[in-house]
């Protein structure tokens, strides 16, 4: 049975065979979907924050040449307020760590004075506990040997106390270091927080500025952003290469070394050769293009084609194919429409202060929609009562903090008045037990004479603790003291801190210009009474000398624009239209947006006329439309060099 059952495993493979070979030399042609990226480039990350989102208090502009150090974006840094904030916890539990420890050790020095006059007593009742039994009556025996037992009781009680002061003061000490470690940890973490709110250069190149899809806006300087997300680019170099994804049922028929042909959107009448670099060894998933898992692909491109490359453009890869014939130049389209909106250059963003522990704000006053306003003129206000009850408890606190400082004045100079007494007192006791034990012991009992040396000897014990404990209690004293001035001074600066969170309630701009309201998380617009979170932008104010148009063209018809071209504009219902001028183009292509997943390059446009109507505001959308004389597209590379000069 096994043989006949190996015959026919053997003869299905023999009639197979043939077939099975001619499958594996077939090879279905693949088409993918890729986009050029750039070598040596540098991704500007919004640095982290303890806040969410956070404002950019400063960017360079988009397009200008970067070199290596040069500081290239900065956040609020809400940490600087936790520094001073820590710095003073440091200080007041240094300040509270010694107060502790000083009351500590006063608490065993009076352990060790306990146990000092128990040993004493203890060598009394010893002493009259040895008088032999037949010299003394029998109660005054039994009493006597009582009495020593007891005291010898005494002392190991006092031991016992004395190591658990001892213990309790190294267990504070303790306590207090970790204490302050784990404060000088926190100080050193804001402290770094604080140096990473910017970000610098770490190569030379060009600074290519952000698109948010969130905000549904190109990220500026004053721009509302989520700390890790990527705000530009800093690209070097002219290196480029094409990066594109095979599903995971294509990747048996692709391998390194296979030449393939690239076609861009934004130059599709080139036919261009290139090999596959390499393959990603496991697929990736794409969201935006389903639940599928892609492999990445890697193609190197020479450096001679990087001058007409932009990272961003779309690129088809497909098999190549020597026999085929080039591509067609398409028609040129006589007209181009793309839709833009109006800015300025020169704005300044209105967002809400940042102010320790507070999070979300009340707009109580926002200057109207389109409205002008001058440099420092207010433009919004919200609501102070969060920061005037907070004003109001920590001026409270700090007249409770002045009147204990007065009362521990009083109360420190009486204290330090009677451990001088105790002092002395003891110091006078000992010159006392001095003196009776320097009486000759052959004029006095033998016994009594043991007695006053131990009494000597006790007292100036106690007379070493009394100036060990007068010096303690003045450290106590001193250390509760500064410990109260800490808390003074904290209150202080938070109160400061409060007093001008309360002025910086009133936003002003730092130019003149048009008032545009910003938009919440649901995409309505600010108004009086709005709630607004910590770092979102509220408003802009655009200077309106600094006008010009933001568009953005289509990546298969950015290839017949070109800088000095002229243009169209349309805009408000009337159909109204003012003449334009193609000034630059983005240095990269990008999505049109979250909804819209178009590839685009933006164009910018510049008026023609310096007196501009009253209706052209920034926030205003138009219609761009661009003649295009025959020929265009033969510029096309050129139009491709020489784009984004000079934004």
């Amino acid at each position: 049975m096994k043989h006949i059952y190996r015959r026919s495993i053997a003869l299905v493979c023999v009639f197979f065979a043939p077939w099975l070979s001619a499958q594996d030399k077939l090879a279905r042609p693949v088409v993918l979907t890729g986009e050029v990226q750039a070598l040596g480039s540098q991704a500007v990350i919004v640095p982290f924050s303890t806040n969410s989102p956070v404002s950019i208090r400063f960017y360079l502009p988009d397009g200008v040449q970067v070199k290596k150090g040069e500081k290239v974006l900065s956040i609020d840094a809400g940490s600087m307020q936790a520094i001073s904030q820590i710095e003073q916890q440091l200080t007041a539990a240094k300040a509270r760590a010694e107060k502790d420890a000083a009351n500590l050790r006063v608490a065993l020095i009076d352990a060790q004075i306990a146990l000092s006059n128990a040993e004493t007593a203890l060598k009394n009742a010893e002493i009259d506990a040895k008088i032999p039994k037949q010299f003394i009556s029998a109660l005054d025996f039994d009493r006597y040997q009582n009495e020593a037992a007891r005291t010898r009781a005494d002392v190991q009680q006092k031991k016992a106390a004395v190591a658990a002061a001892q213990t309790q003061y190294e267990n504070s000490q303790r306590d207090a270091r970790l204490e302050q470690e784990k404060l000088g940890i926190e100080l050193a973490y804001s402290q770094t927080q604080s140096t990473r709110s910017e970000v610098y250069a770490s190569l030379d190149g060009i600074l290519l500025h952000g698109y948010s899809d969130w905000r549904g806006r190109r990220i500026d300087e004053g721009e509302s952003v989520m700390p890790g997300s990527v705000a530009g680019t800093i690209v070097a170099g002219t290196q480029r290469e094409v990066v594109a994804f095979a599903l995971e049922a294509d990747r048996t028929y692709l391998n390194p070394g296979d030449p393939v042909e690239l076609v861009f959107d934004a130059q599709p009448e080139q036919r261009r050769k290139a090999v596959i670099t390499s393959i990603s060894a496991s697929p990736e998933a794409r969201a935006q293009w389903g639940d599928g898992r892609y492999f990445r692909i890697t193609i190197a491109l020479p450096e001679a084609w990087a001058q007409n490359l932009m990272p961003g453009q779309s690129v088809r890869v497909q098999p190549w194919q020597e026999s085929a014939d080039g591509i067609a130049d398409p028609t040129t389209p006589a007209m181009i429409e793309i839709d833009g909106e109006i800015s300025a250059r020169v704005k300044s963003s209105v967002a809400p202060p940042a102010i320790k522990e507070i999070w979300q704000y009340t707009l109580t006053m926002l200057a109207p929609d389109g409205s002008s306003v001058a440099a420092g003129q207010p433009v919004a206000m919200f609501d102070r009562r969060q920061v005037e009850e907070r004003l109001s408890e920590k001026r409270s606190a700090l007249d409770q903090v002045i009147k204990q400082l007065d009362k521990l004045a009083l109360d420190h100079a009486q204290a330090e008045k009677q451990s001088a007494i105790d002092v002395e007192q003891a110091k006078s006791e000992l010159e006392r037990a001095e003196r009776k034990a320097s009486q000759p012991a052959e004029l006095i009992k033998r016994v009594d004479y043991d007695k006053l040396v131990i009494a000597r000897d006790s007292a100036k014990a106690l007379y070493a603790f009394a100036q060990q404990k007068g010096q303690a209690q003045a450290h106590a004293r001193d250390a509760e003291r500064r410990e109260q001035e800490v808390q003074r001074a904290m209150n202080s600066t938070e109160i400061s801190e409060l007093e001008s969170a309360l002025t910086s309630m009133v936003v002003t701009p730092r130019n003149a210009g048009i008032v545009s309201h910003g938009q919440s998380f649901s995409g309505e617009k600010f108004a009086v009474g709005s709630q607004v979170f910590q770092g979102l932008s509220v408003a802009t104010v655009s200077d309106p000398s600094t006008l010009r148009i933001e568009a953005s063209v289509p990546e298969a018809e950015a290839r017949f624009l070109r800088i000095g071209q002229r243009a169209r504009v349309r805009y408000g219902s009337s159909g109204a239209s003012i003449d334009a001028t193609v000034v630059s183009m983005g240095k990269l292509f990008r999505r049109k947006g979250r909804t819209q997943p178009v590839i685009v390059q933006d164009v910018f446009l510049d008026f023609t006329r310096k007196e501009l109507p009253r209706e052209l505001r920034p926030g205003l959308q138009v219609r761009v439309s661009i003649a295009l004389p025959a020929g265009t597209s033969a510029a096309a590379g050129e139009k491709l060099a020489n784009s984004g000069a000079g934004q």
